[in-house]
């Protein structure tokens, strides 16, 4: 069974070891690149329910937006709520969620936040997440993306200088849960987060 990121990526990197939980903080850059790219069709109040350390809620108070932070394990995060399963939570916090969730357990929060009305999600997940032939199941019975955002660059997760996988912000919108088409757009890395552009445009099905 593979260890780590780089067996499971193919990859030679030993130092990738696979975090307890799937904890990986999400760089802010992810944050602003997305922000960036939504602008005003991010809500003003979002739920960050795998909030960790706060890195994606800096990021989104800094734009002006009320976040409400939980997390199942404490990760230092002062605003934010540990010892909250959100896959046990029975009432919706906000009505958008914008988060990094563990990769394994993607599917799980994306069909949860549908039973309980969510009406707008974005996550930061691998590139070839909807490429599986379950994710097409999902697609077609639960909930289409409305946007696909493939960034130019590899998140560094780790903070090692190295990393390894490629990732998109995919947006789920309630008023596009039964199409069966998306927008993709591919994100420049911003210099900072002042400094954003979408480099290219277009349509997919």
């Amino acid at each position: 069974m593979p260890r780590t990121i780089s067996d499971i990526l193919g990859c030679t990197r030993p130092a990738n070891t696979r975090e307890p939980d799937d904890f990986y903080a999400t760089p802010h850059d992810c944050t602003e690149a997305l922000m960036g790219a939504e602008g005003d069709r991010l809500p003003l109040r979002v739920w960050d329910p795998c909030c960790g350390a706060g890195d994606i809620a800096t990021v989104l108070q800094r734009h002006g937006r009320k976040v409400i932070a939980t997390d199942l394990i404490d990760r230092g995060y002062g605003y934010g709520q540990s010892g909250s399963d959100f896959l046990l939570q029975r009432s919706a916090l906000a009505e958008a969620i914008v988060t990094n969730p563990p990769f394994n357990r993607a599917e799980a929060f994306l069909r949860h936040a549908a039973e309980l009305g969510i009406d707008y999600v974005a996550f930061l997940h691998k590139a070839d997440w909807l490429n599986a032939a379950d994710r097409g199941i999902m697609i077609e019975t639960v909930w289409c993306p409305a946007r696909c955002y493939l960034l130019q660059w590899r998140p560094d997760f780790k903070n090692q200088g190295a990393p390894t996988m490629n990732c998109n912000w995919y947006v789920f919108e309630r008023t596009t849960m039964n199409a069966r088409s998306w927008t993709s757009s591919v994100l420049r890395r911003p210099a900072d987060r002042r400094q954003l552009s979408l480099a290219f445009e277009g349509g997919c099905g």
